[in-house]
């Protein structure tokens, strides 16, 4: 996978991080998968992500360590700090599609909120 698409990536996980920390969670949607945006339809994505920003990020920074898993799927990993807690290290796994289930470089990068893991 070419620099680019890693930047690329990044990018969209700050957008999706910055939007979480402002408790946004109408904006999260637009930087997620268009597979997890599909099958969770407006309200129903809205409702997950605002379940996840109940958790405050204090601060966050994304680590340069990342993981390649597929041509178009990536792991990266951020140090957060949650609602005044200890940071952590955390993996986003982050899915490039064209369309629901089309994965391909071509497409535009999406976090997928229910992938984040303590790293």
């Amino acid at each position: 996978m070419e620099t680019k698409h890693i930047k690329a990536a990044e990018k969209v996980l700050n957008n999706f991080l910055k939007a979480w920390q402002d408790k946004r969670p109408a904006e999260m949607v637009k930087y997620c998968p268009k597979t997890w945006a599909e099958t969770h339809r407006d309200q129903d994505a809205i409702k997950y992500l605002e379940s996840l920003i109940c958790r405050a990020i204090d601060n966050y920074r994304i680590q340069p360590h990342n993981k390649i898993i597929g041509e178009s799927c990536i792991d990266l990993h951020v140090s957060m700090r949650i609602a005044n807690g200890v940071a952590k290290v955390y993996r986003f796994r982050l899915i490039c599609e064209t369309a629901p289930y089309t994965p391909s470089l071509d497409g535009d990068w999406g976090v997928n909120p229910i992938s984040m893991r303590l790293a």
